[in-house]
C-alpha cells in the first residue's frame, strides 16, 4: 500500500513537471513578442506552483492519516462454565480460624482461555499482555508466560510478550490455569486487571471475579 502511494506521488510530480515544461515551450513559440511570451510563461509557472502545492497538501494529509492510525484492542477471558469476561469461580469452604487465604475449588476445570481482538484494520504490532490478580494469589506461571510479581500468597502477576508478532483480527493467548489460586478472605472485591499494550495502544481491562462457595456456585452455573 505504501509503495503504491509513493508511486502515485512520483507519477503526479512527473506529470506536473512534464506538463509545465511542455506548456512553457509551446507558449514561448506561440507568442512572437518576448514580453507577452514572458508573461505567459509566468502564468504557467504560477499554475505549476499551485499544482505542486496541491500535491504537497494531499501528501501531507495522507501522511497524517497514516501516522494517526491506531489499533483498537480488546481482551477476552473465558472459563468453561462462565460467560466471557464474567468469571464465576467456586472456592472451598473456609476454615473458621487460621489463614486468611481460601483456596479455589480445584475439582472443577479452572483453565481460562484468553484472546485479543483487534476491532480495526490496522495491525497491532508488538502486542503485550499483563495479567494482574487483585485480592487473589497463587497463580501458576503457564508456558510462554513470564513471572512478573509475587506476594504473600504466591504469584500475583504474569506477562505475555508477543514480540514482533501482530494482531490483525484475533490472537489466542496461551491457556492460564487458576488451579492453586487462593482468595483473600473478607476482601471487598476480587478482580483480574488485564493490561494490554501494542504500538500506539495501551489500556487496562478490569474483570470482576465472582467467588462463591461450591454449593452456591453449583446453583449459579447450573
Amino acid at each position: 500500500m505504501r509503495s503504491l502511494f509513493l508511486a502515485l506521488v512520483i507519477l503526479a510530480i512527473a506529470i506536473g513537471l512534464v506538463s509545465v515544461s511542455i506548456l512553457a515551450v509551446l507558449i514561448s513559440k506561440e507568442f512572437g513578442d518576448p514580453t507577452q511570451s514572458l508573461v505567459a510563461v509566468g502564468d504557467v509557472a504560477a499554475f505549476g506552483t499551485l499544482y505542486f502545492a496541491v500535491v504537497a497538501s494531499v501528501v501531507a494529509l495522507v501522511a497524517y492519516q497514516v501516522a494517526s492510525r491506531r489499533p483498537d484492542l480488546t481482551v477476552s477471558i473465558k472459563f468453561p462454565f462462565s460467560e466471557i469476561n464474567r468469571p464465576v469461580l467456586p472456592h472451598v469452604e473456609p476454615a473458621t480460624t487460621g489463614s486468611q487465604l481460601v483456596a479455589l475449588d480445584e475439582t472443577v476445570d479452572l483453565k481460562a482461555e484468553l484472546w485479543l481482538s483487534n476491532k480495526t484494520n490496522f495491525s497491532a504490532r508488538n502486542p503485550y499482555v499483563r495479567l494482574e490478580l487483585v485480592n487473589l494469589a497463587g497463580l501458576a506461571v503457564p508456558k510462554d508466560w513470564n513471572l512478573l510479581k509475587t506476594g504473600a500468597g504466591g504469584v500475583t502477576q504474569i506477562e505475555w510478550d508477543g514480540g514482533d508478532r501482530s494482531v490483525h483480527d484475533r490472537r489466542d493467548l496461551p491457556v492460564v490455569t487458576f488451579a492453586g489460586v487462593k482468595m483473600l478472605r473478607g476482601a471487598s472485591e476480587y478482580r483480574l486487571d488485564i493490561h494490554v499494550a501494542a504500538e500506539g495502544f495501551a489500556r487496562k481491562f478490569p474483570i470482576r471475579v465472582e467467588l462463591l462457595p461450591r454449593e452456591a456456585w453449583n446453583q449459579k452455573v447450573g
